[in-house]
Protein backbone atom coordinates (compact mmCIF):
# COMPACT_ATOMS: atom_id res chain seq x y z
CA UNK A 1 0.00 0.00 0.00
CA UNK A 2 1.16 3.36 -1.11
CA UNK A 3 1.15 6.09 1.47
CA UNK A 4 1.82 9.80 1.13
CA UNK A 5 1.43 12.68 2.82
CA UNK A 6 -0.36 15.68 2.01
CA UNK A 7 2.07 18.53 3.12
CA UNK A 8 0.12 21.99 3.10
CA UNK A 9 2.43 25.38 2.93
CA UNK A 10 -0.28 26.90 4.81
CA UNK A 11 0.18 29.54 7.37
CA UNK A 12 -2.36 29.50 10.55
CA UNK A 13 -5.56 30.77 9.70
CA UNK A 14 -4.50 30.55 5.81
CA UNK A 15 -6.95 28.12 4.05
CA UNK A 16 -5.79 24.96 3.22
CA UNK A 17 -4.67 24.55 -0.51
CA UNK A 18 -2.99 28.66 -0.33
CA UNK A 19 0.23 27.82 0.46
CA UNK A 20 1.03 25.38 -2.88
CA UNK A 21 -0.80 28.29 -4.68
CA UNK A 22 2.47 30.36 -3.23
CA UNK A 23 4.43 27.98 -4.17
CA UNK A 24 3.23 27.56 -7.64
CA UNK A 25 3.40 31.66 -8.09
CA UNK A 26 6.75 31.65 -6.57
CA UNK A 27 8.47 29.04 -9.10
CA UNK A 28 6.48 30.64 -12.05
CA UNK A 29 8.25 34.32 -11.51
CA UNK A 30 11.35 33.00 -10.63
CA UNK A 31 11.34 31.16 -14.39
CA UNK A 32 10.52 34.87 -16.41
CA UNK A 33 13.77 36.24 -14.31
CA UNK A 34 16.63 37.15 -16.17
CA UNK A 35 19.86 35.07 -15.42
CA UNK A 36 22.77 36.01 -14.26
CA UNK A 37 25.88 35.73 -16.41
CA UNK A 38 24.59 33.59 -19.08
CA UNK A 39 26.33 33.48 -22.49
CA UNK A 40 24.39 33.54 -25.32
CA UNK A 41 25.88 31.33 -28.10
CA UNK A 42 26.09 32.16 -32.01
CA UNK A 43 25.95 29.90 -34.56
CA UNK A 44 29.20 30.90 -37.07
CA UNK A 45 29.38 29.41 -40.15
CA UNK A 46 33.19 29.27 -41.32
CA UNK A 47 34.40 28.51 -44.77
CA UNK A 48 38.23 27.56 -44.77
CA UNK A 49 39.59 27.55 -48.47
CA UNK A 50 42.86 25.73 -49.39
CA UNK A 51 44.72 26.46 -51.86
CA UNK A 52 46.04 24.18 -54.65
CA UNK A 53 49.71 22.33 -53.53
CA UNK A 54 50.93 18.78 -54.49
CA UNK A 55 51.09 16.59 -51.51
CA UNK A 56 48.71 14.80 -49.23
CA UNK A 57 45.55 16.08 -47.94
CA UNK A 58 46.14 18.69 -45.00
CA UNK A 59 45.20 18.88 -41.75
CA UNK A 60 44.45 21.72 -39.55
CA UNK A 61 42.56 22.76 -36.51
CA UNK A 62 40.83 25.70 -36.02
CA UNK A 63 41.13 27.26 -32.23
CA UNK A 64 39.70 30.43 -30.73
CA UNK A 65 42.46 32.67 -29.08
CA UNK A 66 41.63 35.32 -26.37
CA UNK A 67 41.97 38.68 -26.51
CA UNK A 68 45.69 37.78 -24.11
CA UNK A 69 46.72 36.13 -27.06
CA UNK A 70 46.19 32.21 -25.19
CA UNK A 71 44.37 29.53 -25.80
CA UNK A 72 40.62 29.16 -25.61
CA UNK A 73 38.72 26.22 -27.25
CA UNK A 74 39.58 24.08 -30.10
CA UNK A 75 36.82 24.55 -32.16
CA UNK A 76 36.81 22.40 -35.46
CA UNK A 77 39.74 19.78 -36.56
CA UNK A 78 39.85 18.50 -39.84
CA UNK A 79 41.61 15.32 -40.22
CA UNK A 80 40.44 12.44 -38.02
CA UNK A 81 43.55 10.31 -37.48
CA UNK A 82 44.54 11.37 -33.70
CA UNK A 83 48.03 9.62 -34.15
CA UNK A 84 48.67 12.35 -36.63
CA UNK A 85 48.17 15.08 -34.32
CA UNK A 86 50.84 15.53 -32.26
CA UNK A 87 53.35 15.66 -35.01
CA UNK A 88 51.73 17.83 -36.97
CA UNK A 89 49.66 20.09 -35.25
CA UNK A 90 52.03 20.52 -32.42
CA UNK A 91 51.53 23.97 -30.69
CA UNK A 92 47.48 23.28 -30.85
CA UNK A 93 48.42 19.78 -29.58
CA UNK A 94 49.89 20.87 -26.56
CA UNK A 95 46.73 23.37 -26.03
CA UNK A 96 44.42 20.56 -26.54
CA UNK A 97 46.26 18.10 -24.19
CA UNK A 98 46.85 21.00 -21.38
CA UNK A 99 42.89 21.73 -21.57
CA UNK A 100 42.19 18.16 -21.03
CA UNK A 101 39.95 18.70 -24.22
CA UNK A 102 37.78 16.18 -26.07
CA UNK A 103 37.70 17.41 -29.71
CA UNK A 104 35.13 14.19 -30.52
CA UNK A 105 31.98 15.47 -32.11
CA UNK A 106 34.20 18.86 -33.82
CA UNK A 107 36.34 16.55 -36.16
CA UNK A 108 36.20 15.43 -39.94
CA UNK A 109 37.73 14.60 -42.81
CA UNK A 110 41.34 15.59 -43.90
CA UNK A 111 41.15 18.52 -46.44
CA UNK A 112 42.45 18.23 -49.83
CA UNK A 113 44.66 20.83 -51.83
CA UNK A 114 42.23 23.31 -53.56
CA UNK A 115 39.34 21.71 -51.46
CA UNK A 116 36.96 24.12 -49.11
CA UNK A 117 35.41 23.23 -46.23
CA UNK A 118 32.65 24.51 -44.68
CA UNK A 119 31.26 23.69 -40.93
CA UNK A 120 29.23 25.40 -38.12
CA UNK A 121 30.77 26.12 -34.85
CA UNK A 122 29.77 28.07 -31.57
CA UNK A 123 30.72 31.20 -30.21
CA UNK A 124 29.52 33.30 -27.09
CA UNK A 125 27.52 36.79 -28.42
CA UNK A 126 30.61 38.21 -25.62
CA UNK A 127 33.70 36.78 -27.83
CA UNK A 128 32.20 39.17 -30.48
CA UNK A 129 34.67 41.84 -31.26
CA UNK A 130 35.91 41.64 -27.35
CA UNK A 131 39.74 40.81 -29.09
CA UNK A 132 39.36 37.52 -29.33
CA UNK A 133 40.58 35.60 -32.43
CA UNK A 134 40.39 32.25 -34.29
CA UNK A 135 43.64 30.87 -35.60
CA UNK A 136 44.22 27.95 -38.11
CA UNK A 137 47.16 25.65 -37.92
CA UNK A 138 47.47 23.49 -40.80
CA UNK A 139 49.66 20.51 -41.73
CA UNK A 140 50.78 18.17 -44.78
CA UNK A 141 52.30 14.82 -44.35
CA UNK A 142 55.69 15.21 -45.45
CA UNK A 143 55.60 18.90 -46.33
CA UNK A 144 55.90 21.18 -43.57
CA UNK A 145 53.50 22.42 -40.45
CA UNK A 146 52.40 26.06 -40.27
CA UNK A 147 50.86 26.97 -36.63
CA UNK A 148 49.79 30.12 -37.43
CA UNK A 149 48.59 29.79 -41.40
CA UNK A 150 46.10 32.28 -41.03
CA UNK A 151 44.48 34.17 -37.52
CA UNK A 152 42.07 36.90 -37.95
CA UNK A 153 40.17 39.12 -35.15
CA UNK A 154 36.23 37.94 -34.57
CA UNK A 155 34.26 40.83 -35.21
CA UNK A 156 31.27 42.17 -36.66
CA UNK A 157 33.39 43.67 -39.63
CA UNK A 158 35.11 40.77 -40.55
CA UNK A 159 31.84 39.08 -41.50
CA UNK A 160 31.99 37.67 -45.12
CA UNK A 161 35.85 38.61 -45.33
CA UNK A 162 38.26 36.86 -47.48
CA UNK A 163 40.66 36.75 -44.44
CA UNK A 164 43.95 35.28 -46.68
CA UNK A 165 46.25 32.75 -44.86
CA UNK A 166 50.52 32.20 -45.17
CA UNK A 167 50.35 28.83 -46.56
CA UNK A 168 47.87 26.20 -47.07
CA UNK A 169 44.89 28.01 -46.37
CA UNK A 170 43.76 30.76 -49.72
CA UNK A 171 41.48 32.23 -47.26
CA UNK A 172 39.09 31.80 -44.41
CA UNK A 173 35.17 33.36 -44.56
CA UNK A 174 32.61 33.36 -41.78
CA UNK A 175 29.12 35.04 -41.27
CA UNK A 176 26.48 34.70 -38.47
Amino acid sequence: MNKTKNLSFATPGQKPGMGKLFVSAAVATASFLPMANVAEAKTITAMVQLINYSGDKAYFSMYLVNPKGRYEKTLYVSGTEQRWYEEGLPRWWKYKVRAEENVDGITGASTGNGDRLITQIEIDDEMIDAGYKIRVATSVEDIANTPKDVEFELTTENIRKKLAGNTYVRYVRYKF
